[in-house]
């Protein structure tokens, strides 16, 4: 899948790039409007900025591109894996069932047993890990993946130790 898309994915990097480099170049205008103006003055002189640079807020848009043209290969491997029954009672590793949650922590707490999937949580830990190393990664950024991660992670869960692996 990656070999398939890797020459879309490089081209919504490029234009990714080239909008950082755009919104950098106009960060210093505009951290002196915010100093001078206040309320509609700011935002004509903004618009103003945003003209000169033929650049419109809508263009930050660009940056989801590589999400959004990996979705449909992520969805057709989710909706594949979620209920695949050959994956029922086969095991990798330390994972018992490729088709369902993998429980890889279990304890007993309280009289009650208690099963806790790893995969998902490491997934997540590597995901922000590599956010966090990027060097080109913002502080905004970082946040926003912040919040996707812990979306995704409320997400998937529950899944089959199989989608987290994929």
């Amino acid at each position: 899948m990656h070999v398939l898309t890797f020459p879309i994915i490089r081209f919504a990097m490029s234009l990714e790039a080239r909008h950082k480099l755009l919104l950098e170049q106009m960060a210093p205008e505009i951290r002196s409007i915010d100093d001078s103006f206040k309320a509609r003055e700011r935002f004509e002189a903004v618009d103003a900025i945003y003209t000169k640079h033929g650049y419109h807020p809508i263009k930050s848009i660009v940056c989801l591109l590589p999400l959004f043209l990996q979705l449909p290969f992520l969805l057709a491997a989710l909706f594949l894996l979620i209920d695949y029954p050959p994956l029922s009672g086969v095991s990798f590793g330390l994972i018992r069932n490729l088709a369902m949650p993998d429980a890889l922590l279990a304890y007993s707490f309280a009289g009650t047993d208690v099963e806790v999937n790893l995969l998902p949580l490491l997934l997540i830990g590597i995901a922000l890990m590599d956010s966090y190393l990027k060097p080109t990664s913002t502080r905004q950024t970082q946040m926003r993946f912040l919040i996707v991660c812990i979306v995704l992670l409320l997400l998937i869960y529950a899944l089959p130790a199989s989608v987290c692996l994929y």
